[in-house]
């Protein structure tokens, strides 16, 4: 029988999908030698683990939602590169001020 889904499910599995991601991400940066950027591990990462999804689900990947991964990945890596280089810009005037 199933049982209903808690919140607390939904962040533990949000949590992992985003750790596996990250961990994905960083070892794909790593196989290209940073030539191509970090955008491009974090989205080839996202294609992995999507098309690993579907394999497990016995499922055909579809196109639609894979570009939709690779959208989201692209977007949450612009956000992130931009929150890393306002975190870096403000670290200064933190440091001056303490």
């Amino acid at each position: 029988m199933l049982r209903e889904t808690t919140h607390a499910d939904l962040i533990s599995v949000m949590i992992a999908a985003v750790i596996t991601l990250v961990v994905q991400a960083a070892l794909t940066f790593q196989k290209y030698r940073f030539d191509n950027g970090l955008m491009l591990g974090i989205t080839l990462a996202a294609v992995d683990w999507y098309e690993d999804v579907a394999r497990r689900r016995s499922a055909r990947p579809s196109r639609i939602t894979l570009i939709l991964v690779v959208t989201a990945a692209a977007a949450t890596t612009v956000v992130l590169q931009q929150v890393v280089h306002a975190l870096a810009a403000a670290l200064p005037l933190f440091i001056t001020h303490s």
